[in-house]
């Protein structure tokens, strides 16, 4: 039976994580249209960079891997947002936002309409649920099945 370590994620796993969240996803018909070239290079330098970028500069950005404990593999990986209060302008403006950083050979049509939805929704569900100016954690995951 296999034996996995959750650690925080390094700078050197970026690489890992990127090509473990587009390979899981080339099966996905969303994925299809937003990244019609599938996991082309440019594609994953964009998002290692992006990863990079939000490591050194979001400080409500948390990524954890689960690394497997006889390989060192990266077998999965969540990241975790802990959002502090934010005002209802706050709220506003991001929910007005309708473009985001997307590769260059990605479909930005459908991948800014795919991630304006998903930031929309997200605000629903915590206004809904939490209200406005409260602090919260949202996490996106990845789960892989060992081999």
């Amino acid at each position: 039976m296999p034996t996995f370590a959750l650690v925080p994620a390094r700078p050197d796993d970026l690489t890992a994580i990127a090509s473990l969240q587009y390979s899981a996803c080339t099966s996905d018909p969303a994925y299809r249209v937003v990244f019609p070239k599938g996991p082309s290079l440019t594609s994953l330098s964009h998002t290692v960079q992006q990863f990079e970028y939000s490591m050194e500069n979001d400080p409500t950005f948390h990524t954890w891997i689960v690394r497997d404990g006889v390989s060192g593999e990266t077998a999965s990986y969540a990241i975790w947002h802990f959002y502090p209060p934010h005002s209802p302008d706050v709220v506003e403006h991001e929910m007005l936002q309708t473009e985001f950083p997307l590769p260059i050979d990605a479909n930005k049509e459908a991948g800014n309409k795919l991630i304006h939805t998903g930031v929309r929704t997200r605000h629903e569900v915590v206004m809904k649920n939490f209200g406005i100016g409260k602090p919260y954690a949202c996490s996106y995951s990845l789960l892989l099945v060992a081999s």
